[in-house]
């Protein structure tokens, strides 16, 4: 398996069974495309990403979240008493797409998909970011939370939600029948070859 840049090209090594990676001196840069290959079963598999710029984040904040009346009276609901507020400038450039993530004392808060908040900006073009509630969480005085907003392409923002359709989101009664997520993946291959940018910040609890 190796990835490049049209320049540099990495053999992916196996660390551990189905986890690949490349070696520390090789890292993804702003607007550079990476080809992926795989070469499995006498099969040849490729995709293609490109990692756009992702928007700097100003400051984040926290304040108490709002609990519905209803859910306190629910003997299951655990009250999650923080929400974290980021602020940034959304670029004035239609058809970006984002994901979301938060870690506490550099362990992943959000550390599945169905906990992942991904949007387009479709309703926030070129707007500024501000008072906007992103996640809730539990932590206690003196622990690091950290905010992470990463770039993402259409095609990834596709592969999620259809990802979640198909699994997390199932069970309604106009669901449809079930299919395959869309692939970035050439030769019948499914999955997602996924390359994004990341700008993170911090706080302290108090």
């Amino acid at each position: 398996m190796t990835i490049s840049d049209g320049t540099l090209t990495e053999n992916l090594v196996e660390t551990t069974p189905g986890h690949y990676y490349t070696s520390e001196e090789y890292f993804g840069e702003e607007n550079k495309t990476y080809d992926l290959r795989i070469e499995y079963g006498g099969e040849v598999y490729t995709s293609t990403s490109t990692i756009d710029p992702v928007t700097s984040i100003d400051s984040v904040a926290y304040d108490l979240a709002e609990i519905d009346e209803d859910d306190e009276e629910d003997e299951d609901y655990v009250y999650e008493p923080f929400g974290i507020y980021p602020y940034f400038q959304e670029p004035n450039t239609p058809n970006q797409h984002y994901l979301f993530k938060l870690s506490i004392n550099g362990v992943p808060y959000t550390d599945e998909m169905i906990d992942w908040f991904f949007t387009d900006d479709t309703f926030v073009n070129g707007n500024y970011i501000e008072d906007a509630e992103f996640f809730n969480f539990n932590a206690m005085p003196g622990d690091s939370v950290t905010f992470e907003i990463y770039s993402i392409s259409e095609a990834a923002y596709d592969y999620l939600n259809a990802m979640l359709l198909e699994t997390e989101f199932r069970g309604g009664l106009f669901d449809g029948a079930p299919a395959n997520v869309p692939s970035n993946m050439s030769n019948g291959a499914l999955g997602a070859f996924l390359t994004m940018d990341v700008e993170k910040a911090s706080l302290i609890m108090n």
